[in-house]
């Protein structure tokens, strides 16, 4: 960890990601799957969920 910035995690994801996880998954990985996955994401309920998440986590490793 870097005492020299007030980050200490921080979690990126990409298209290649989504591509990834559809490969994975065997379902269509084209441009236009993409762009279909997409629109049926609720991204701000996600990014919501993921902060919830890490919230619990993180207190969970005080108690």
């Amino acid at each position: 960890m870097d005492r020299n910035s007030d980050i200490f995690l921080e979690i990126k994801w990409t298209i290649n990601d989504i591509q990834e996880l559809l490969k994975a998954n065997n379902c269509d990985y084209s441009d236009e799957a993409i762009e279909n996955f997409f629109k049926n994401l609720d991204i701000d309920y996600m990014e919501e969920q993921c902060i919830e998440f890490g919230w619990d986590l993180l207190q969970s490793s005080i108690k």
